[in-house]
């Protein structure tokens, strides 16, 4: 049976990392991807292999019309389509046969930056695909009541599975970060995409007003890149933000860092989050879509009251104030936040519902 995964883009980010974890964990299934071309391209190539790719023109009515090419030499048992943007294009000239094949993962259902005109044409788009969807798959449940709000659809038709990460039984370094108060230069660290939705001004401009010493390392591109660079210069935080460019978390040592700050204003439910929290790291985040579902409150992390930087700066100072003066704190919540990582964010629970979600189409199909 084959599973045609239809993404934005293939590059950095969740989507493409869940498509990854499907087709690991499914072998079961013949796995072919389709997207626009992103930086990722070259190990999508190595990993699903070069005649399991398909890359689309990057041009919004010519990606349909070769996706619809691709589905009639393909023949799919299922289509599941990951992000906004393939879920706009992957449906727009979907053969009414494959309606009922079709899944639509958000991955991050956002139209807060959206002008309004666009965003009404979105949202009337959205409706009126409803018939060409089978199953909605929503990564947290704070994302499926805000898509709810302007999609009214039958939860019959929805289904949340959480993003999920392996976890190794343990954190590491445990006796190091309790006397993390001796370090005289405290170490964050933001990986993710340099956009509005990630929220880097936002950090930024309340780093400015913190006077314990500290460095700020960003991994990561975008088309936020330069201007987030002139408000370092602007801020006079050139000695204390440093960009190291694109790599995954794995490729960071995470031991040199002392917490992850999230400053997102919105998320479908961030895989960075939950590598942060499976490597020990305290997390210092915006209450985002998606975020409020790893780290409900404060006895997680440091979760700030709002979007401002005057919020969120309160929250970096209350985690500064405990690393320096109650680090056992910073402690207890690190170890919270991962022992419900463990409990609540199981690879081998999402993969099970994955497998699930999938037979169910499938096997409705065929009836």
């Amino acid at each position: 049976m084959k599973i045609l995964h239809i993404t934005s883009r293939i590059s950095m980010g969740g989507g493409y990392k869940f498509i990854k974890l499907v087709k690991e964990k499914l072998p079961h299934y013949q796995h072919i991807l389709v997207g626009r071309p992103g930086e990722l391209v070259s190990d999508a190539r190595s990993f699903f292999g070069d005649k399991a790719i398909f890359i689309l023109p990057g041009f919004f009515l010519a990606d349909a019309i070769v996706i619809r090419k691709i589905l009639k030499k393909i023949e799919p048992s299922v289509i599941h389509l990951h992000g906004r943007g393939a879920g706009l294009y992957g449906r727009l000239l979907l053969p009414k046969k494959y309606w009922s094949r079709t899944i639509y993962t958000l991955h991050g259902f956002n139209t807060e930056l959206l002008p309004k005109i666009i965003r009404a044409i979105y949202l009337n788009w959205e409706r009126s695909a409803i018939k060409k969807t089978k199953m909605y798959h929503f990564v947290s449940e704070s994302e499926r009541e805000f898509f709810l709000r302007f999609v009214q659809i039958d939860k019959n038709k929805t289904k949340i599975i959480y993003n999920c990460i392996e976890m190794e039984g343990k954190i590491e370094n445990d006796s190091q970060k309790l006397h993390i108060e001796e370090k005289d230069v405290v170490k964050l660290l933001f990986v993710g995409r340099l956009s509005k939705q990630k929220g880097l001004d936002i950090l930024l401009k309340s780093l400015k007003n913190i006077s314990y010493n500290f460095i700020l390392d960003i991994y990561g591109d975008g088309k936020e890149r330069n201007n987030l660079r002139r408000m370092v210069s602007v801020l006079n935080l050139n000695d204390k933000v440093c960009f190291k460019g694109s790599k995954n978390f794995s490729e960071i040592n995470v031991n040199n860092y002392d917490a992850l700050v999230v400053p997102s204003r919105f998320e479908g439910m961030p895989f960075v989050v939950l590598e942060g929290i499976k490597y020990g790291l305290p997390i210092i985040a915006t209450p985002a879509r998606g975020i409020i579902d790893i780290i409900p409150d404060n006895s997680y992390g440091y979760l700030s009251s709002s979007f401002t930087p005057e919020s969120f700066l309160h929250s970096l100072l209350n985690f500064f104030d405990d690393l320096h003066k109650n680090p056992e704190k910073v402690n207890k919540k690190r170890l919270r936040a991962y022992n419900h990582l463990k409990r609540l964010f199981n690879c081998c629970e999402t993969v099970k519902l994955i497998d699930e979600m999938y037979s169910k189409v499938i096997l409705g199909d065929k009836r």
